[in-house]
């Protein structure tokens, strides 16, 4: 990975993605590896932003962080990236207590932070200004990677329906099961 203004390498993000198999349930770890990828290509963009934020002017006398939107957009970014960070904990510690069977979280975090991607490069570009579309920055570089996370591996409209949607309709489904870490009644079998 890149360091503060700099893109993650080619094989951390779209070459990481199209190497996920779409094997749906069997490949939840490396589903959950490629959404590490995901919130470290979600960093990069904040960090980048934030540097951004601090040391530019814009033809005035103080930073643009000192003008309270791009103070509430920097906020809403981390925000953003911190619920991903804890979903996707929460996801790994599921799978870990459950013996791998209890899939609900680490489909949730696949869907919610490659899409959480897309927004944050884009409120991160929004920040920047129109100079973030350009090779200048490493925001056009990781806007491009990041569109490609809700596509692979079945594509998040398919993976709503195919395997969280078959989740919500077995017999027995408790929408609190993940969240109190019990296995679920059909996998316990």
């Amino acid at each position: 990975m890149g360091g503060l203004g700099q893109a993650p390498d080619e094989s951390s993000v779209a070459l990481v993605a199209r190497q996920v198999p779409a094997l749906g349930v069997p490949a939840l770890q490396q589903r959950l590896q490629v959404v590490k990828h995901q919130q470290a290509a979600m960093g990069l963009q904040a960090d980048y932003a934030l540097a951004f934020a601090k040391t530019e002017r814009r033809l005035g006398s103080a930073p643009v962080i000192e003008h309270q939107n791009v103070g509430y957009m920097l906020a809403d970014i981390k925000m953003r990236i911190e619920a991903a960070r804890y979903l996707t904990w929460k996801a790994c510690h599921y799978l870990e207590q459950t013996g791998g069977r209890g899939e609900e979280l680490a489909i949730m975090a696949k869907v919610y932070c490659s899409e959480l991607a897309v927004q944050v490069v884009y409120d991160a570009m929004r920040l920047v200004g129109v100079e973030s579309y350009t090779k200048k920055t490493p925001l056009e570089r990781l806007l491009r990677d990041a569109l490609v996370f809700p596509l692979y591996d079945g594509g998040n409209m398919g993976v709503r329906r195919r395997q969280l949607h078959a989740l919500f309709t077995q017999p027995g489904y408790d929408s609190m099961l993940a969240a109190q870490g019990r296995v679920p009644p059909w996998k316990d079998q």
